[in-house]
């Protein structure tokens, strides 16, 4: 192996040991603009656990929280329109009065939060769990719920865009039958 090749390659090491990019995924130096200037729009977060966090009135708007801690977060009036939180775990968060328009929660674990009065118009709630969700007077205009786990436990059907429309029992039953 050429010596060029090497010095690349313990180069490429020591820098994802040193800045945490394989464990963390995320930018630290954003963790630290959120927390101390409650302003990180477009950051990212991904895999950053800030669970438990008072996070109300943030701006996170397109900011990427893939696969991020989120749970027992305060989020109450926080911007996070557009924001990328594919997979994220918002068990128990308070996201009352947030803005989450055409976010993408798919495959987040929103179960027992707190979401009233909570803007998720064009938002994508595909996959994601929502049951035990309080989610009075909030807004899903246009939000693909397409298999999501809604707050009865119940699934969504496909095509439930802005209503959750359940699978009946039968169905699933007869799903159940040709498998």
């Amino acid at each position: 192996m050429g010596k060029k090749l090497c010095t690349a390659i313990w180069i490429s090491i020591i820098y994802f040991i040193l800045t945490g990019s394989v464990v963390y995924g995320y930018d630290h130096g954003h963790l630290h603009q959120l927390l101390t200037t409650r302003q990180c729009p477009g950051c990212d977060l991904s895999k950053a656990d800030i669970g438990n966090a008072d996070l109300k009135d943030v701006n996170l708007r397109g900011a990427n929280l893939s696969g991020a801690n989120l749970s027992g977060a305060d989020l109450r009036g926080a911007s996070m329109n557009g924001a990328n939180l594919i997979g994220a775990h918002l068990r128990a968060t308070l996201l009352e009065r947030a803005y989450l328009n055409g976010a993408d929660l798919s495959g987040a674990d929103m179960r027992a939060a707190l979401m009233e009065r909570t803007y998720l118009n064009g938002a994508n709630l595909s996959g994601a769990n929502l049951k035990a969700a309080l989610l009075e007077k909030s807004y899903l205009n246009g939000a693909n719920l397409n298999g999501t786990t809604w707050i009865d436990g119940s699934k969504c059907k496909e095509g439930s865009m802005g209503i959750c429309v359940r699978e009946k029992k039968e169905e699933k039953k007869d799903t159940e039958k040709e498998q």
